[in-house]
């Protein structure tokens, strides 16, 4: 969605802040925070979460029919 403000998405590790992505003073247009982050999970205990946040007021975070959230993972590992 359009606004004007502060966007960007935050990546947390077991309900703990682990790092940040995203726009910063959107004067226009269409928000598209992006981001890659890797994260170490040990495979039976650890999880991850994903959340959007903005400064802006009136802004609807949502997918549409122009609009599109995607959250991707995988698994990385030595050959």
């Amino acid at each position: 969605n359009s606004f004007t403000g502060n966007g960007q998405a935050m990546f947390y590790k077991n309900g703990s802040y682990y790092a940040r992505a995203g726009i910063s003073d959107q004067t226009s247009g269409t928000a598209q925070p992006t981001g890659a982050v890797v994260m170490y999970l040990n495979g039976s205990t650890d999880y991850a979460e994903i959340y959007f946040y903005t400064s802006a007021s009136g802004v609807s975070i949502s997918g549409g029919s122009n609009f599109a959230n995607k959250f991707t993972g995988c698994l990385l590992r030595g050959a």
